[in-house]
């Protein structure tokens, strides 16, 4: 049986690919929700796409019956890959995957290990690249995913990420990731969402990545402020 709020957590070698911590033992596949889009955002910087051209943020977005207007402050008017990282800017991505190869995004997701079907129209295909549908991923999964983005090197990603935890989505995991990124995903039952949080550590020189998942609980803050108490605990 499923326990709202229930916590998996998972850190990961960088270099090695090996689980050295885990904490609960959620093994589901589910949506990633917006964890999903820096590796989005590497894909397509792969085909080409320039990660520093702004785009006018449109902040209403309803796809599939489902509300996925932008949450960040209105001031976040014009965005860039970076902003759209640090601010989870869902019009941003949405924009970018419309126009966007369906081939080239599922497989750029399948080399980084996440579960993804082939998408059937351009709805279909944002919906993957918000991580909220034809894409799953476990929580170790999505700490091997954010192992292969680290080894990738794309400077615009990570700087998006580092903004996260600084002024972004992800302040409360706290100062001592060099960077993270959370995700809220809707979850198969249920009003609550699923959160989840990938982020590196230690700050000054990472060695690991750490994804946390809280099942129905508060969403993507919420899971990075659990990955602040795991990391913690973990340190030491």
């Amino acid at each position: 049986m499923s326990v709202a709020g229930a916590e998996t957590a998972v850190l990961m070698e960088l270099a090695s690919g090996r689980v050295v911590r885990r904490a609960g033992s959620d093994g589901r596949a589910v949506r990633p929700g917006s964890v999903v889009k820096p590796l989005v955002l590497a894909v397509m910087m792969d085909a080409g796409v320039d990660a520093r051209k702004e785009i006018g943020c449109r902040r209403e977005l309803r796809l599939g019956g489902h509300g996925l207007n932008c949450s960040h402050p209105a001031a976040v008017a014009r965005v860039d890959g970076v902003a759209a990282i640090a601010f989870s800017c869902n019009s941003y991505f949405a924009e970018r995957a419309r126009g966007f190869d369906g081939g080239l995004l599922e497989r750029g997701l399948r080399g980084f290990g996440l579960r993804v079907e082939a998408t059937r129209s351009a709805e279909e295909r944002v919906l993957q690249a918000l991580g909220e549908e034809r894409v799953r991923a476990t929580p170790e999964e999505v700490a091997e995913a954010y192992r292969r983005l680290w080894q990738k090197g794309r400077r615009e990603v990570f700087e998006g990420m580092q903004q996260a935890v600084e002024v972004g989505t992800a302040q409360a995991a706290g100062r001592e990731f060099a960077g993270g990124k959370t995700g809220t995903a809707r979850a198969d039952a249920g009003v609550s969402p699923h959160g989840w949080f990938a982020g590196f550590v230690p700050r000054e020189s990472p060695t690991h990545v750490l994804v946390v998942f809280v099942e129905t609980g508060r969403g993507g803050v919420e899971a990075s402020a659990v990955a602040a108490k795991w990391w913690k605990a973990w340190r030491r």
